[in-house]
């Protein structure tokens, strides 16, 4: 259960309190994580960053997704990644 595993993990601060997460995740991942980022209080379009591919691209790339981590680093709270990307299996 995401929720159960989101009230351990995300433990967000005044200066980490930001999640990082796939555009394209599941529609009940985004309600989770929505969910998760109200229940403390947040401000779910300040909190949440959402990663798209490129554009010509169907998939998230390695160098995007970590240099995304680089420029939200001191404010990032949490990375929420499904295991496999379903519209296209990446």
């Amino acid at each position: 259960n995401l929720h159960m595993l989101l009230t351990s993990f995300y433990q967000p601060s005044k200066d980490r309190y930001k999640i990082i997460m796939e555009d394209a995740a599941f529609c009940s991942d985004h309600h989770v994580i929505q969910s998760q980022v109200k229940l403390r209080g947040l401000d779910t379009k300040a909190s949440i960053i959402t990663i798209k591919p490129r554009e010509g691209s169907h998939t998230l790339s390695t160098k995007d997704i970590l240099d995304c981590i680089e420029k939200h680093g001191e404010e990032l709270a949490l990375v929420f990644l499904g295991g496999v990307q379903y519209y296209t299996g990446q």
